[in-house]
């Protein structure tokens, strides 16, 4: 299944929603977010993984579910050097990838979905799935409203730059100077 950035849009703000009424002191519904927490209540395990210098990419995340087989038990493995703002970008995407493709899948699908997405990682060109994932991530940690709103606060005060903008909001997002920047020129207001 395929989804529409509005439809991401939509399951980001039930998830904030829903981690918000599981544990309100941990998840406030403002920025910055904490993707690592998120995972934790969702019933994942994040792991640290040191380097593999024989794989293509070795700075990338990745998702599995743990043994014995359970809906809301997974891992997700993380390069152990990956800079702290690329390091929630990197597990929010990978909740994203639970929540999008596998999160309500039973034993069978989760390990067809799994093999699957092994299959489309090898393509070293985009695909719709890591698009999906990218943009669960953009919205979880960097919701429209909050980033218009503090734009809208941060340039009231003062006539700064483009790049002392973009490091303002990736600072209190918590997420990279790209990151921030991406979302901005996706919003418009770069």
């Amino acid at each position: 299944m395929f989804y529409s950035k509005e439809t991401i849009a939509l399951i980001v703000e039930q998830v904030h929603i829903s981690l918000h009424n599981f544990d309100p002191q941990t998840f406030d519904l403002n920025p910055p977010f904490n993707a690592e927490a998120a995972i934790t209540a969702f019933g994942g395990h994040v792991r640290v993984k040191l380097p593999d210098y024989t794989m293509m990419n070795p700075s990338i995340g990745e998702v599995r579910p743990l043994e014995p087989f359970s809906e809301k038990r997974f891992e997700v493995s993380i390069p152990h050097d990956e800079y702290p703002p690329r390091k929630n970008f990197t597990l929010a995407h990978e909740l994203g990838h639970v929540i999008l493709h596998y999160q309500w899948a039973n034993q069978q699908q989760w390990e067809k979905n799994c093999r699957e997405i092994e299959v489309l990682k090898r393509d070293l060109s985009p695909n719709r799935i890591e698009y999906e994932a990218n943009y669960f991530s953009a919205f979880f940690l960097m919701p429209e409203k909050n980033i218009r709103s503090d734009v809208s606060a941060t340039l009231s005060h003062a006539n700064i730059s483009s790049n002392l903008l973009i490091e303002k909001l990736a600072e209190n997002y918590n997420v990279s100077l790209k990151a921030m920047e991406i979302r901005l020129t996706q919003l418009g207001i770069l």
